[in-house]
């Protein structure tokens, strides 16, 4: 599987045919990294130019134990976009549609893990809509969903703060096989996201805490922009 060489906060773009699979960490195919430079195509439509969105992506300083295992991957069609998060057939063109609507222009994942196939992954999307109004309807959406979620049958549903991150939610989503803490919020017309996920045999290798310092780090990166 191939591995991207962290560099402060620069990542090498995905391979032309590379979709990131957020949902299971596969790729759909392999291939060696490309200049920061260089031409970024992605099924959906072409993107060329500089990293652009690859930037806003998290300089990781909590996780030292986890390292990317795909390439990001950037993504400009709204379908092809919710199929690489694991939204296949009518639920992904349901959600591709109301992405559409709130005018998705592009959006790019990362998936942090180890070797280990037990331990815990955090995985990392930043999306780019045409207004900031956009941007905040996402996270609204997106927070009302894991709620629904955390009250389902099985799970539990609970906030914690995040100090540091204007307008940010924090929320945990456990159930049997996987507890997950998240962190999202919006600032111009981006939505950004930090989920972890943690298997029972890897409890308490990444934390609450964690993931909140990561995503204070993460926003006061992105005013450097």
């Amino acid at each position: 599987m191939s591995r991207v060489v962290r560099s402060g906060r620069r990542r090498h773009l995905a391979p032309a045919c590379a979709v990131i699979l957020f949902a299971s960490g596969l790729s759909a195919c392999g291939g060696s990294s490309k200049p920061h430079t260089a031409t970024s195509s992605s099924p959906g439509g072409n993107l060329t130019g500089p990293q652009a969105l690859v930037d806003h992506l998290p300089p990781i300083t909590q996780f030292r134990q986890l390292h990317p295992i795909e390439f990001p991957n950037l993504i400009n069609s709204a379908e092809v976009w919710t199929a690489s998060g694991g939204l296949p057939g009518t639920p992904g063109q349901t959600d591709a549609n109301r992405l559409t609507r709130l005018g998705f222009v592009s959006g790019v994942r990362e998936l942090l893990g180890s070797e280990q196939t037990s331990s815990a992954e955090v995985g990392v999307e930043v999306e780019q809509f045409r207004t900031a109004a956009a941007a905040r309807a996402e996270l609204s959406y997106r927070y009302a969903q894991a709620r629904a979620t955390g009250h389902s049958p099985g799970h539990t549903f609970s906030r914690f703060i995040v100090r540091g991150v204007p307008g940010a939610v924090g929320y945990s989503v456990n159930q049997p096989g996987t507890a997950s803490d998240q962190v999202a919020f919006a600032d111009g017309p981006y939505f950004y996201s930090m989920q972890s996920m943690v298997p029972p045999s890897s409890s308490g290798s990444v934390t609450t805490r964690q993931v909140s310092a990561d995503a204070v780090a993460w926003y006061h990166n992105l005013k450097k922009l």
